[in-house]
């Protein structure tokens, strides 16, 4: 298992001294099965698919739903696509492509039919010393607080920034709906 703080990611040894779960991720190998945990505190998490070369490429992720959001209490599953083709070249020099799995939030930056994830990090602000600890707690965030002006300057979906910006409590239903549909934390 690896724990994943602040500086980037590191391999220990299980149990040693860990940041607090707000700030660290699961990442867990491809053979390990997940380890309880014993606070309830909220956090990223990502497994890689099979110990193949295709499961290398493709990490299937749960990202546990941000407080005081739709998603609060639910995971929201994504893929990581490190595959050069996808990403547009090699990780870490390319972020790898992020999508959301169905049921897929009613969010400005995330197109309904796909699930791509448009974010400023996955785009003209990706840097290597970023990793994917990063990665998914900026989506995280991104879960947490979507902007009107992301909403209304660069809309993966452009119906959802709609809702948000003319109707944010019909926003919010659309969401809790959609929500009921994702496993439990």
């Amino acid at each position: 298992m690896m724990n994943c703080g602040d500086a980037g990611v590191s391999a220990f040894p299980a149990p040693i001294e860990r940041p607090p779960l707000a700030k660290r991720a699961r990442v867990q190998h491809f053979t390990s099965k997940p380890e309880e945990e014993e606070d309830d505190e909220e956090e990223a998490a990502a497994s890689g698919g099979g110990g193949d070369a295709e499961g290398l490429l493709m990490w299937q992720c749960t990202v546990e739903g941000p407080a005081d959001t739709p998603w609060e209490g639910r995971r929201v599953r994504c893929t990581l696509n490190f595959c050069p083709e996808a990403a547009g070249g090699s990780y870490p020099d390319k972020p790898p492509q992020l999508r959301v799995l169905p049921p897929i939030p009613y969010h400005p930056n995330i197109d309904h039919s796909s699930g791509a994830v448009c974010m400023d990090l996955l785009q003209r602000e990706w840097s290597a010393g970023i990793g994917i600890l990063g990665l998914l707690i900026s989506f995280r965030s991104l879960l947490s607080s979507p902007t009107q002006g992301d909403a209304s300057s660069m809309p993966a979906n452009v119906l959802a920034a709609r809702l948000l910006m003319d109707s944010p409590s019909e926003y919010r239903r659309a969401n809790q709906k959609i929500a009921e549909k994702m496993e439990c934390t």
